[in-house]
């Protein structure tokens, strides 16, 4: 929120919502709309090392990066814990995935007993 507060402009500041800190659940951690009054949908994934070299994505989370295509961000936090934060935003990514620029591997499913 600080760095989109540092570089937005003031009428897009005004639109900016922390869905996160209000443990909203919708694939995304923070919301505005932009001066082409489009929202942008931003997830960011932190981390304390000096480089992402991979991410864990939500089955929700990939479901929002569909729906919202060029308008879903994911922000991706280097050296959280330091004052050499880095931040790489990668643009689209289910199209990116689809063009094969970046590959997804399934980790885990939900299991549940049928009544």
């Amino acid at each position: 929120m600080t760095h989109l507060t540092s570089i937005l402009h003031e009428d897009e500041i005004k639109t900016l919502s922390h869905h996160a800190i209000k443990n909203e659940k919708f694939g995304y951690d923070i919301s505005y709309t932009n001066l082409k009054k489009e929202t942008i949908y931003i997830k960011v994934k932190a981390t304390t090392a000096a480089l992402f070299n991979n991410f864990l994505i939500t089955a929700n989370e990939l479901s929002a990066a569909k729906e919202f295509g060029n308008q879903y961000k994911i922000y991706l936090v280097n050296n959280v814990t330091t004052t050499d934060v880095k931040i790489e935003i990668i643009e689209n990514i289910f199209a990116r995935l689809n063009e094969q620029s970046y590959m997804s591997t399934p980790m885990s499913f939900k299991i549940e007993k049928v009544k």
